[in-house]
């Protein structure tokens, strides 16, 4: 091997061993020196105009999930035309039985690593009931100490260094939300009940900022907190770097969307693999995972921000929570409405047996007042069924039923191993929506030794090496998309390390 080759190679191995000791602390102090030069706080956004979410949305989706607390979740395009999903999760301090509570490991003083399901469990023992809750501030991955302060029930339990460039957004002892620079921590910090730190401030006294400088790349998951004009807060996720399903946003972009849903301040929180939204879907009794987080888990994070009531449970029924909503489906489809019970908390409850379901349209389709079982005539269009008790609705939910506009795959070449099944990365979709196929919404066209193809997409493929292309149309159009597929592929060497290439 010529010595040029091993400089490389001790170059490239360097580079492996130091790339996943970088934490968001290294990355935070090296942006903090430019954004402080930049004087970020006094310049708006001169980034063009960032996306319009409200006019490039594909679909939304939206819940109740206590009084005072609702979720929303948004896909839309954003400025380079791709896919984006945001959650954003709204609280009306106003209402007396909302609140919000710093989540930390096992609910303690100190400081380490736990995933914000876990940080919200901790709580929950601590006799705190939480529906929903967010990952906070940047931290360092080896220790979990976070990068900014940490106020809990009043007492200060983390101060942030001089230098840190931090921000912070709290609630006082009186219920009153506050985003602000460390010289108004300081002045405050007597009066608030709970804080925490937060890297770059998106939006100020209703203007939005030219943050400057990306964190964590241009387009990314993010997350961030925001103060409306009425003292309400909201918490926004934005999926990222999972194109198709959600590319994710610039800091500009998230600057701008945070002062369009009306936040006269606004911070931004740690996102990338970090981004981390989870709910208690009503008539449920624990949370789950509402968003996708880029690392494809849950990361383990310093501390959240947990939304929380205070309002008890009775198990009494009060309203229904119905599903499947905003979803699209073809006219071949058989839909199955059901519902849960759900109390005036959010809490389950037992559906009474005297409800039954309804089309506001009875010219789209048929549904079983019992099961809730809906079948299409064939006519396109929305269709909203209702569950009533008596005369009062006590839930609803609308789906979509259309024909495919487009169908694609994530990759065009596929290489699988022998006897298994696997998806072909097809997605199909009307006017940007995922579409849920049925039998038959799809001709598939491919060489029969590659195996067989279910409607989902599913390839299962043969027990010996087999290539061919796989062309998927939608049903009675010319709407179609190719795919290259190889079974049982042999390994290729790219490239012999110790032979090197003409040693």
């Amino acid at each position: 091997m010529t010595k040029r080759r091993r400089q490389l190679r001790a170059t490239l191995a360097t580079a492996l061993v130091l790339t996943p000791l970088m934490t968001p602390v290294a990355q935070a102090n090296t942006l903090t020196h430019q954004i402080l030069s930049a004087k970020v706080a006094a310049k708006q956004t001169k980034d063009g105009q960032p996306v319009n979410v409200k006019a490039n949305t594909i679909e939304e989706t939206k819940n109740q999930l206590a009084a005072g607390i609702s979720e929303e979740k948004v896909t839309y395009k954003n400025t380079k035309g791709d896919r984006t999903v945001m959650h954003t999760v709204s609280v009306d301090l106003k209402e007396k039985t909302a609140g919000l509570y710093a989540g930390t490991p096992d609910d303690g003083k100190g400081f380490g690593l736990q995933t914000v399901r876990d940080e919200a469990n901790a709580a929950i023992k601590s006799g705190h009931q939480v529906v929903a809750g967010l990952n906070s501030d940047f931290f360092n991955m080896g220790t979990g100490e976070p990068l900014g302060n940490v106020v809990k029930d009043g007492v200060e339990i983390h101060a942030t260094k001089p230098d840190s460039g931090e921000s912070f957004f709290g609630v006082t002892k009186d219920g009153e939300p506050l985003i602000g620079s460390q010289a108004e921590y300081q002045a405050k910090k007597g009066d608030l009940r709970q804080a925490l730190g937060g890297l770059i401030m998106l939006v100020k006294d209703g203007q939005a900022l030219n943050p400057g400088t990306q964190v964590g790349g241009e387009f990314a998951a993010r997350s961030a907190v925001g103060i409306r004009a009425d003292k309400s807060v909201f918490f926004v996720t934005i999926d990222g770097k999972q194109s198709p399903y959600s590319n994710g946003m610039t800091l500009a972009e998230l600057s701008q969307t945070m002062k369009d849903q009306g936040a006269v301040d606004a911070l931004n929180l740690d996102g990338g693999g970090s981004a981390t939204y989870l709910s208690r879907t009503p008539g449920d009794t624990g949370l789950s995972l509402k968003n996708k987080p880029s690392d494809g888990e849950e990361r383990k994070v310093a501390n959240s921000w947990l939304i929380t009531t205070t309002e008890k449970s009775n198990h009494t029924f009060d309203r229904a929570q119905v599903t499947p909503k905003d979803t699209v489906y073809t006219p071949n489809a058989t839909v199955n409405f059901t519902a849960k019970g759900v109390d005036k908390a959010g809490y389950d409850a037992t559906l009474p047996d005297s409800a039954t379901w309804t089309l506001v349209d009875p010219s789209l389709g048929d549904i079983d007042a019992k099961t809730g079982i809906f079948k299409p005539k064939g006519k396109l269009g929305d269709v909203t069924a209702n569950l009533t008790v008596g005369d009062k609705v006590v839930g609803s939910a609308t789906i979509t039923i259309a024909k495919p506009d487009s169908v694609e795959f994530l990759n065009k070449k596929l290489s699988m191993k022998t006897d298994i099944t696997e998806s072909l990365g097809m997605k199909v979709r009307y006017k940007g929506r995922d579409v849920n196929l049925s039998d038959g919404d799809i001709t598939w066209d491919f060489p029969k030794e590659l195996g067989t193809i279910d409607a989902q997409g599913n390839l299962h493929s043969a027990g010996k090496h087999a290539k061919g292309t796989v062309k998927a149309t939608v049903a009675g159009t010319d709407i179609s998309q190719s795919v290259d597929v190889e079974i049982g592929q042999l390994p290729t060497v790219l490239y012999d390390f110790e032979k090197g290439l003409g040693d």
